[in-house]
């Protein structure tokens, strides 16, 4: 008898150890601690922190064409090809840790949040499309296949520039295919707040723009640059822009101003006007010059720089990059649709598409003034004055297109530099004091990754071209 009751206390205290358990070890759960993360919060994260970064850490992008410059003044040692390691590790980590991780992590929740959720890893798709164009375009081999597996890859390889360029497209092709308008699940991105529309569009002329990038390593291209300019379905005007929008409140500024604020007190010295670009808007009476520039607190016209001149005393004399572009609210952009135009005007020219050449490069100069800030008689006066692409010899037309795109992107970083090594237009001088025997082609490795990845490659020197460069 007492057997059997032993036996049945022990099954009823069982019984409810069992019932209980699962609260008893909540006790280490804190229960107002998230659990999940929205995709959309991980996207804004990611969108944030690639726009601060690319605005606070390499506008030395800009340098490097000889599109903005310092002078001796300001000391940006980028101006003659010195790359400080700050500059490699911090653009590096974000691009991979915070950008990457975000997104990849974000299309994983877009997969279990919705029912139909194609738009929203679409979005994720083309994001991460941008950012791998842009680090490759920067340092040509990265890790690319490998990455977003770091539950099982700690050491991820590097990518062949032409395989990620390649992988890239997929990525859009992929994404372009996925978008549908009559799909309402979407992400509310920081960009379109989730218009698909503007996502094809976008989509389309970003794969453009690698395209053009690549035809020159790859001919093939060429066929596909074809089909997609008579096909695809672009941006249409400069509504339709791909940028990030500051705010000029505190917290919120475009870091680029924020140097001004930090160092210069609030009073805009540090970019100064380049002789190059001077020149070009001088010589063809470019209503965009007063857009571009500022003329000196003790100069009556506009006065240019080389890189690093000694202009210490007389820093007032020269003209400064004006503050319609460097001020506080001044969005970071990404794909435009001037650029948009520009490039379908180049590949008309070059042969790789139907269409009128002529037409393009005036839309995209007319979206170009806009963009500015040029009122419309001027910008009227410009493009009556632009000759036709027929009556020129092959070589004087694509320059002629060349330099309405480098000046185009004035206000951009990465973009100039990718450009100039795309078409090496306008010529540039060697810095005099510059630190390597030509004009800087890539970006060193940043120096923590090559002492954490076992599959890092070894830096060539800043001047070696890269694959697309041909």
């Amino acid at each position: 008898m007492i057997s059997r009751i032993y036996l049945l206390s022990i099954l009823v205290l069982a019984l409810s150890f069992s019932s209980c358990q699962k609260d008893y070890f909540d006790i280490n759960t804190d229960p107002d601690a998230a659990t999940t993360v929205d995709p959309e919060f991980l996207l804004n994260k990611s969108a944030i922190s690639y726009a601060n970064e690319r605005m606070a850490e390499i506008y030395g992008t800009r340098l490097y064409p000889q599109m903005w410059l310092g002078g001796d003044y300001n000391g940006w040692e980028d101006e003659i090809f010195n790359v400080s390691p700050f500059t490699t590790n911090n653009f590096w980590s974000i691009s991979y840790t915070d950008v990457m991780t975000n997104a990849n992590k974000a299309i994983e929740l877009s997969q279990s949040k919705y029912t139909n959720p194609k738009n929203a890893v679409a979005q994720l798709k083309v994001w991460k499309a941008f950012v791998f164009y842009n680090t490759t375009m920067l340092w040509e081999d990265i890790p690319f296949s490998e990455v977003g597996q770091i539950e099982s890859i700690v050491a991820p390889k590097y990518d062949k520039q032409e395989v990620v360029l390649n992988g890239v497209l997929t990525l859009l092709d992929e994404a372009i295919a996925d978008f549908s308008v009559a799909n309402p699940e979407k992400l509310k991105d920081p960009w379109f707040s989730g218009d698909i529309s503007k996502w094809i569009k976008i989509a389309n002329a970003l794969k453009l723009k690698v395209l053009m990038a690549m035809v020159d390593a790859d001919p093939s291209k060429a066929s596909e640059i074809g089909n997609l300019i008579s096909s695809g379905e672009f941006m249409s005007s400069n509504s339709d822009n791909w940028k990030f929008q500051y705010i000029d409140e505190a917290g919120k500024k475009n870091p680029t101003w924020m140097i001004i604020e930090k160092y210069y007190g609030s009073s805009q010295e540090a970019w100064l006007a380049s002789n190059v670009v001077l020149n070009l808007l001088q010589s063809n009476n470019d209503p965009r010059l007063d857009r571009f520039y500022m003329i000196g607190p003790d100069a009556v016209d506009y006065i240019g720089i080389e890189p690093y001149e000694v202009i210490s005393d007389r820093i007032y004399e020269i003209s400064y990059v004006s503050t319609d572009i460097i001020r506080g609210d001044y969005p970071d952009y990404m794909v435009t649709y001037a650029e948009q135009e520009l490039l379908i005007a180049e590949a008309i020219q070059r042969g790789f598409a139907s269409g009128n050449a002529d037409a393009k490069l005036l839309s995209g100069i007319t979206a170009s003034m806009s963009h500015f800030g040029v009122d419309a008689s001027s910008t009227s006066t410009y493009t009556g004055a632009i000759p036709s692409l027929g009556s020129l010899s092959s070589s004087d037309a694509l320059q002629l297109i060349y330099k309405e795109q480098y000046l185009n992107l004035f206000d951009r970083v990465v973009d100039p530099w990718i450009q100039w090594r795309r078409t090496e237009y306008p010529a540039l001088n060697l810095p005099e004091d510059a630190a390597i025997s030509d004009i800087i082609r890539r970006l060193p490795y940043s120096p923590t990754e090559q002492s954490s990845n076992a599959n890092a490659l070894p830096n060539k020197p800043l001047d070696t071209k890269m694959w697309f460069d041909r």
